[in-house]
């Protein structure tokens, strides 16, 4: 049961200044350097602009008054199934607020929204090498380990 002290919500333009501190935390735990909180910002800002490049789901907590993590989702276009797939971009919750559901309850709200839409074929994440450990979780929310690498070039 997730903590009664969480509400699930869209973020709003107003977000954009507490999403991008969460985007800078979580490149500071997974990636080898940090984030531009510059250019974060705006990239913060283009997705809340523009409903095509996605949203994110915010769980605030009301006391101590604050964002507890955050889901980003982005798109992908499956033309074999005719629907999108939400892919979870970007997912963080504050450490003080880990073991205590908040990615759960994230989660579950983001599965309900996404039944209420007739073009979402289905949810897809990449899990980092280095969080294997969150493997158990996804499973018993549902999510099942395909047998895809994921490969990219970068520019």
């Amino acid at each position: 049961m997730p903590d009664p002290a969480i509400l699930i919500r869209k973020a709003e333009m107003r977000d954009a200044d507490a999403v991008r501190t969460c985007i800078c935390n979580l490149s500071a735990e997974t990636d080898s350097r940090p984030a531009d909180p510059i250019t974060v910002l705006l990239g913060v800002k283009a997705v809340l602009k523009d409903a095509h490049k996605g949203f994110y789901l915010l769980a605030e907590s009301k006391n101590p008054q604050g964002l507890a993590g955050l889901l980003r989702v982005s798109f992908a276009w499956d033309d074999r199934g005719n629907r999108n797939f939400w892919w979870l971009a970007d997912a963080w919750v504050d450490p003080a607020w880990r073991g205590r559901k908040v990615f759960s309850a994230l989660f579950r709200h983001l599965t309900d929204m996404a039944h209420f839409q007739k073009d979402v074929a289905g949810m897809k994440l990449q899990l980092e090498g280095h969080r294997r450990d969150l493997a158990p979780l996804l499973a018993a929310l549902g999510l099942q380990k395909t047998p895809y690498d994921l490969w990219e070039i970068l520019f």
